[in-house]
């Protein structure tokens, strides 16, 4: 091996290093942590939000990082919530998958206003008629693009069903794109926009799949 070929190969290592430990780094400083999920789905959460099974519930930093992606088990394969100091929930991320849908990408582009228009009516037809839901008001739905794909983004306002004088905001962001549709449903308390509007927007626009 030439000196040069030699030099040029320790340089290379030397440069993936010095890459690999920014990238740890970077990760490792993050308030986020990606959520993958074993059929390709992944979106990033603040730590600090609890992942919730029937068994327990435990901080996204302890339980998500170090395992391997989260199973596809059933139709709603991922749950958490951010609680705050009282323990009250504030917000809540929840990922729904559809792997029996045919409706694909292709007629999502090609929807036209009018046809925008009744899925937002019908939607809202739907879970207005979901008195459990307490449904206050209707935000509307329109359209989005998340990593080169047209999301149904639909939003409204509802009751808590545990705390008085207490609303959430809830978007739904529906891909739909045969059986690899799914929708994740971010919601957070009306009274905590400010700090939680940004995180709900962070976390949408960081799917990926």
């Amino acid at each position: 091996m030439t000196r040069k070929l030699t030099l040029f190969l320790v340089c290379a290592f030397e440069i993936a290093l010095i890459l690999f430990v920014a990238a740890w780094t970077a990760n490792a400083d993050s308030p986020y942590a990606r959520v993958n999920l074993s059929n390709g789905i992944s979106f990033e959460l603040p730590k600090n939000w609890m992942v919730i099974d029937q068994s327990t519930k435990t901080t996204l930093e302890a339980s998500v990082i170090a395992q391997a992606p989260v199973p596809v088990a059933s139709s709603l394969p991922f749950a958490a919530n951010l609680f705050n100091a009282q323990k009250q929930t504030i917000a809540m991320a929840n990922l729904r998958i559809y792997p029996h849908q045919t409706v694909t990408q292709k007629e999502v582009t090609q929807l036209s206003n009018l046809d925008l228009k009744s899925y937002n009516n019908e939607m809202e037809h739907e879970l207005r008629a979901a008195k459990a839901l307490q449904l206050k008001s209707w935000l509307g739905t329109k359209t989005m693009t998340i990593n080169n794909k047209t999301f149904l983004v639909t939003s409204y306002k509802r009751a808590s069903t545990i705390r008085t004088n207490t609303f959430f905001v809830v978007t739904l962001y529906r891909l739909l794109d045969a059986k690899r549709s799914f929708t994740l449903t971010l919601s957070y308390d009306e009274k905590q926009t400010k700090l939680l509007k940004p995180i709900v927007s962070y976390v949408a626009n960081s799917l990926n799949f």
